[in-house]
């Protein structure tokens, strides 16, 4: 995830600014990027266990499409993060409640596993889920952030012992960062900002955000702690109901690829017979259900149409 590989090693010991995760938007689409490195703490110094951990989760919700990610625990009472977000989901029928309906319900399984896991360990630990996409038919992109370390100023501070929800929709062009915030250069929240507001697209902000973390990996201190591989989702909305979000997956040695990350979707019948999914389950299928649809550059591409996937160029 954006965090520690296993909770137990962490008795005693936390490190919460671990991995990175960006958000920004404005009228037309909103990005975000995750680094895809699961780290964990052996002897107290951070040792990679992967970088190509799966820290995204795209939820089609019956009322908006949005991503999730998320810093902190990559497992938690013993599951990937990534999994128990999505269980978290379905679990609940979250998303046939819709946005909020989802937001409440990781706040509140989130409350009672960190609880379980303090009343284990005997320390709360730092984590946080960052929620990004379109209602339907709005014209504004929604932000929101679940953590139980961010005040309302989004600076982080001591894990409490229950986790709230900060909506920072409000803003024109909204934008969150999350995780080793240290490592980010000064000026790269400008620079993403400002070319958000440009609006020339959204693969060329999604492309910045990869090169400010691949900086951020490369900081001499806090670095470690990032990965260079990237994910990221990016979600349009059109003002007139139709939500299209495209997963693009970012290696360091070659051309962005399509990639399967974490699925809910609420309207199987639309997607190929797809409901909840994860990314293990659609490479065992070898790719998306519903085989249409396919984003302008080669990418996942969910819309209220389909669901489907092209498989990686060789």
């Amino acid at each position: 995830m954006g965090g520690v590989a296993l909770d137990e090693c962490l008795a005693g010991y936390w490190v919460h600014e671990v991995t990175l995760i960006v958000t920004v938007g404005c009228p037309k689409f909103v990005v975000q990027v995750s680094d895809r490195r699961f780290t964990r703490l052996d002897s107290r110094l951070p040792v990679p266990e992967t970088e190509e951990g799966n820290k995204e989760l795209v939820v089609r919700a019956c009322d908006a499409d949005f991503a999730i990610s998320f810093t902190g625990l990559a497992a938690l009472e013993g599951e990937r993060t990534g999994d128990w977000l999505l269980e978290c989901i379905s679990d609940a029928k979250a998303a046939e409640a819709g946005f909020d309906a989802c937001l409440a319900a990781v706040r509140a399984a989130a409350d009672d596993t960190f609880a379980r896991i303090a009343q284990r360990d005997g320390a709360f630990y730092h984590h946080t889920f960052v929620f990004a996409g379109f209602h339907h038919g709005a014209a504004q992109p929604r932000v929101a952030v679940v953590s139980n370390c961010e005040s309302g100023d989004f600076r982080v501070g001591p894990a409490a012992s229950t986790f709230s929800v900060q909506d920072i929709s409000s803003a024109r062009y909204p934008y969150h960062q999350a995780g080793m915030i240290p490592a980010m250069h000064a000026d790269s929240k400008s620079r993403i900002k400002g070319l958000a507001r440009r609006a020339p697209s959204y693969a060329s902000v999604a492309d910045l955000i990869v090169r400010e973390v691949r900086l951020a990996a490369s900081h001499a201190k806090y670095g470690r702690y990032i990965g260079k591989q990237c994910m990221s989702v990016c979600v349009r909305g059109s003002g007139e109901g139709e939500v299209e979000v495209e997963a693009v997956y970012h290696p360091t040695h070659s051309r962005p690829i399509t990639y399967a990350p974490n699925v809910v979707n609420v309207f199987p019948a639309q997607g190929g017979g797809l409901g909840h999914m994860c990314a293990k389950d659609v490479q065992m299928l070898g790719g998306w259900p519903g085989g249409m649809g396919v984003g302008p550059s080669g990418t996942a591409m969910l819309d209220r149409r389909n669901l489907a996937r092209r498989p990686p160029a060789p």
